[in-house]
């Protein structure tokens, strides 16, 4: 008796932590999962990735399969995009098919600038190369610039505006988070029991002989337990105590994949205020490396030594020695102005990004301008209180 006592006790105080062991998880787990800010990387890359499948799905088309191809552009679409996509008629489908081209469209980069996970909006970058193959002739490949607009619609995200983005175009970049939480709970019992005995005797006939007095029994012994019961409480208690165990693992397990995921680690967006400053001080960096005076080369190289660390410098070292080599007999200048740009990922000290940039050169001796598109995969890492481009990347 002794014996099962303790193990009783034991395993009333081991269900005791069980219990507590379970609340903790399910605390944890509903802070991670109502965590606004995780919910909000989770829908970032949620965009990006939709973005990324739709851009290519609307910049490829077989004529041998216009049909197919045609309903997977209105598939990816919503909006006024899939209106406009809905009105392709039949002269444009006989263009299509007497062009008796192969279009195929690969993402190379692409970076969420803003999202209103609230309102079910986002605005995306992206570079995009595009392969061209007409029937019989060699493919062509040219690489494009686009901005495109995400609308939720449901649980996915489509596309609902792509445009090309052009040279000396300007944009602006940011970012917004709006986050939100609210769960109400309760309980509420009512238990009742309403008993009620009654008893009457009424007296015997005339004439009928009294009922003999009945004859009182002695208390019967009390009823012993039957083989085994005494073992339901401890059963009861280990079976209670393994099940509040399993399910607060369960619910740290699932706290930790929410809090370990990819998304959780970067803080592109999440992070407006750091988002915001990478970008503000690489798009200044590059405008001042990027750009280049005949007359005065040693701007240039100045800011570079400042701004540039690692291959970025060592690739700028290269691209300044052939400058200096020419520019003074083309009497060559060139302005770099960074048109928009957005964080792919953002995570510690190391952030890359993805970069549109317009890039306009005047030769004074024979009076010609030009102004190229450049897009420009950039990491930069911080040193000290600002941010360093570490390396350079033309798509």
């Amino acid at each position: 008796m002794r014996l099962r006592g303790r193990s009783t006790i034991l395993l009333a105080v081991l269900a005791t932590a069980a219990l507590v062991f379970a609340v903790l998880g399910w605390t944890g787990w509903w802070q991670a999962d109502h965590d606004g800010s995780l919910g909000y990387a989770h829908s970032r890359d949620a965009v990006a990735l939709a973005a990324r499948q739709d851009i290519v799905l609307l910049n490829t088309l077989d004529y041998q399969h216009l049909d197919a191809g045609l309903q997977t552009w209105l598939a990816a679409s919503t909006g006024t995009l899939h209106d406009q996509l809905s009105q392709v008629g039949a002269a444009d489908r006989s263009s299509i098919v007497a062009a008796k081209t192969v279009t195929s469209g690969k993402v190379l980069a692409a970076a969420v600038t803003q999202l209103d996970d609230r309102a079910g909006t986002a605005t995306v970058i992206a570079s995009v190369e595009i392969t061209v193959t007409p029937a019989g002739s060699k493919a062509t490949v040219k690489r494009n610039r686009f901005t495109a607009t995400m609308s939720r619609v449901g649980a996915a995200w489509k596309l609902s505006d792509l445009d090309r983005a052009e040279t000396a175009a300007t944009t602006e970049t940011g970012a917004a988070s709006e986050t939100g939480a609210a769960s109400e709970t309760g309980a509420a019992s009512e238990t009742g029991a309403t008993t009620e005995t009654m008893a009457d005797t009424d007296a015997a006939a005339a004439g009928t002989e009294a009922a003999e007095p009945i004859e009182e029994q002695p208390a019967a012994a009390a009823e012993t337990p039957r083989p085994g019961s005494r073992w339901l409480v401890p059963a009861a208690l280990a079976a209670v105590t393994v099940l509040l165990a399993g399910t607060g693992a369960a619910l740290e397990l699932r706290a930790h994949h929410l809090r370990s995921a990819p998304a959780a680690a970067n803080q592109a967006l999440v992070d407006a205020q750091a988002t915001t400053e990478v970008i503000g001080q690489v798009s200044t960096a590059l405008g001042k490396v990027l750009s280049y005076d005949y007359a005065h080369p040693d701007a240039t190289q100045q800011a570079a030594s400042q701004l540039l660390t690692g291959d970025a410098a060592s690739q700028y070292r290269t691209l300044f020695t052939a400058l200096q080599q020419k520019a003074p007999g083309e009497k060559l200048t060139l302005t770099a102005k960074v048109v928009t740009a957005g964080v792919e990922s953002l995570r510690g000290d190391t952030a890359r990004l993805l970069v549109f940039l317009d890039q306009s050169s005047t030769r004074a001796s024979d009076k010609q301008s030009s102004i190229s598109a450049a897009q420009l995969d950039i990491t930069a890492v911080r040193r000290g209180d600002g941010w360093k481009i570490s390396e350079l990347l033309p798509l």
